[in-house]
């Protein structure tokens, strides 16, 4: 089966073109505030003594009212402005602003406290422009990355197709609206001082439908817990960047009433002027949700959703979403998308091996070393080496005492591991021509040096990412 055929196979719903449905990402200062914590703002001169005191007072007081509903939240206080930041801030700074006239807009910086923030003045923008950089940026000094459909924390401003706002687009006098429910539901996560009213939790499974479709089928359940009275109206996947919905994706079930929405991830190489320089990339993502709150998944309650592809499965993070702002966190299976690294667990069927080998930090991406290991806690304890094998072809063949073969001689790679507790390092060539290669991996663990068992197999495919 190709993939052209996947949506005819799987009509049985379509991807919203205008998705009401938000979407939001942690941004480099997710873990930097306190919830409860005021942020001590110090500003330095700006160039030619511009006066922003309008445009970064708005700023600062939009986001400390956006914190209705929640009940708490790190606000924003203008603390200092300093004479010369040549010299390093005073240690009560939580947050350094510094100007550039250069229109790159502005940019937050990694890192903890004290946050260096560097923002625009003149570059064409005038007070509502910069009014508008500083409310995206803070943003991003607040722990929010980019936001597919978020006024404030899109990528591009208002969708302007592949392009960074132009300074026209900033200095425009449409209205520019306070953080909207995505925005707050990750502000909430990360500095809300109120209880949930709901709570989600979600599993995911992904197994072959049938030659070159794979089924990903997703169950999320409303927890009950007193004080719990929410439904859960927004459930996201996150996906790689380089699937093709109109290819690579068919939703074949969810809930009566929801709807399905893709959205775009950014792109890696703007041709417009950048908003941020070190703030990560807006992903893609497959979204369901509920216009109708009382077509939620409220506590107590279960709902499915399935999603057919040709692809077999990574894993993403994934969220849920409320009308209250609550928000939980997930990691979930998804298609993988050409040019994606694979991992897939196997442990045969006829006899299974023990379920101990199990992938690293780094996936099998060319130019990176991959870094699978085994969990010797309850497997060959105090195992003297374990020898690692890498073939083209997986099998099933059990061999007696020793378990079940499941990579097929003969072996293009055997790596030996003299200190079992340690990964295995396996240098991926930094070569294209290996993108999308299949092999299969299989671990075996000798107590004596003389006898070994075996570990499952992980059947993997070397990606771009």
């Amino acid at each position: 089966m190709n993939r052209t055929t996947l949506l005819a196979i799987a009509g049985t719903a379509t991807l919203s073109s205008a998705p009401s449905a938000r979407l939001h990402t942690e941004g480099n200062h997710a873990n930097t505030w306190t919830p409860g914590q005021t942020i001590k703002v110090c500003v330095c001169p700006t160039p030619g003594d511009v006066d922003i005191s309008g445009p970064l007072q708005g700023a600062i007081n939009i986001w400390n009212n956006s914190k209705a509903g929640f009940n708490g939240g790190v606000l924003f206080e203008w603390h200092l402005t300093l004479l010369d930041c040549s010299e390093d801030p005073p240690p009560e700074c939580d947050l350094v602003i510094d100007w550039d006239p250069d229109p790159n807009w502005g940019s937050v910086q990694a890192g903890g406290p004290p946050v260096n923030m560097d923002s625009t003045v003149g570059g064409g923008l005038n007070d509502r422009g910069v009014q508008r950089v500083l409310m995206h940026e803070l943003g991003h000094v607040k722990g929010l990355g980019h936001s597919g459909l978020s006024d404030i924390m899109k990528w591009n401003f208002r969708g302007q197709g592949g392009n960074s706002p132009t300074a026209g687009d900033l200095n425009g006098a449409d209205a520019f609206e306070a953080p909207n429910a995505d925005d707050i539901a990750l502000n909430k996560k990360l500095h809300g001082t109120e209880a949930p009213k709901a709570k989600a939790d979600a599993s995911g499974s992904a197994a072959p439908e049938a030659e070159d479709l794979w089924r990903y089928s997703y169950g999320v359940q409303g927890l009950q817990e007193p004080g719990l009275i929410d439904p859960i109206t927004r459930f996201t996947l996150e996906l790689p960047p380089q699937l093709d919905p109109a290819k690579d994706l068919a939703v074949d079930l969810m809930p009566p009433g929801w709807v399905a929405a893709w959205i775009a991830p950014e792109p890696e190489l703007l041709t417009g002027v950048p908003l941020d320089v070190e703030e990560q990339l807006q992903p893609a993502v497959l979204t369901f949700f509920t216009e109708d709150p009382e077509l939620g998944i409220f506590p107590g309650e279960f709902q499915l959703f399935e999603v057919l592809s040709p692809w077999a499965p990574v894993g993403r993070r994934s969220y849920t979403n409320t009308p209250n702002a609550d928000t939980d966190i997930f990691d979930l299976p998804v298609p993988a998308g050409f040019g994606a690294a694979v991992q897939l667990l196997r442990v045969g069927e006829f006899q299974p091996n023990p379920l101990v080998f199990l992938p690293g930090t780094t996936g099998p991406v060319i130019g990176q070393v991959w870094d699978p290991y085994v969990d010797h806690t309850s497997f060959v304890p105090g195992a003297l080496a374990d020898f690692m094998l890498i073939s083209l072809t997986p099998i099933d063949a059990p061999i007696g005492p020793a378990g079940s073969l499941l990579c097929l001689p003969p072996f293009l790679v055997t790596l030996f591991d003299f200190t079992p507790a340690d990964p295995f390092p396996v240098p991926i060539p930094n070569d294209p021509f290996f993108v999308g290669l299949g092999l299969c991996s299989q671990v075996g663990s000798s107590p004596d040096g003389s006898s070994f068992q075996l570990t499952n197999a992980i059947d993997f495919v070397i990606g771009l990412f």
